[in-house]
């Protein structure tokens, strides 16, 4: 998988992948309602201009992104991470949070937060991040999610 910094041009495609996988992915774990709010305030626009602080990543096999973060270097935070649901199991999410370490060990970040989805969770535990309490994670949208503060050392 090719890892490279998003470019506007992405955000249609990256917008569509973030739906797809909140729709797939989530669904066991939240209500109908959150995640049609979740989705209802999504737009291509969120993943353009970003403040210099926030860094987008894609990950893309054969031309195709199959994955995305992005990360804010300011509050050393993930505010998200999300691979298509065709492509899960297949290592690209690992990649990708792994290339988001990699950025923030190269802005002199020692640690990393974030809040996970409660279907995730263990993915991000496979990989050294701790936590277990599940408290409301505040989204953009102002919906309060089910999630699990999670954070990892990484110098």
């Amino acid at each position: 998988m090719n890892i490279r910094n998003a470019v506007d041009q992405d955000s249609q495609t990256i917008l569509e992948l973030h739906i797809d996988s909140i729709r797939n992915l989530c669904s066991k774990h939240y209500s109908e309602d959150s995640i049609k709010q979740w989705i209802d305030t999504r737009s291509a626009d969120t993943y353009k201009n970003l403040s210099p602080y926030r860094t987008l990543i894609v990950g893309e096999k054969n031309s195709e992104i199959v994955g995305f973060s992005l990360m804010d270097l300011e509050k050393q935070f993930v505010i998200c991470l999300f691979v298509s649901p065709q492509h899960i199991g297949k290592q690209y999410g690992k990649s990708l949070l792994n290339r988001v370490e990699e950025i923030a060990k190269n802005n002199s970040l020692n640690e990393l937060f974030l809040y996970s989805t409660l279907n995730a969770a263990g993915f991000y535990r496979r990989l050294g991040y701790i936590g277990e309490e599940i408290s409301r994670a505040p989204l953009a949208c102002g919906l309060k999610l089910d999630s699990i503060k999670m954070s990892k050392k990484i110098l």
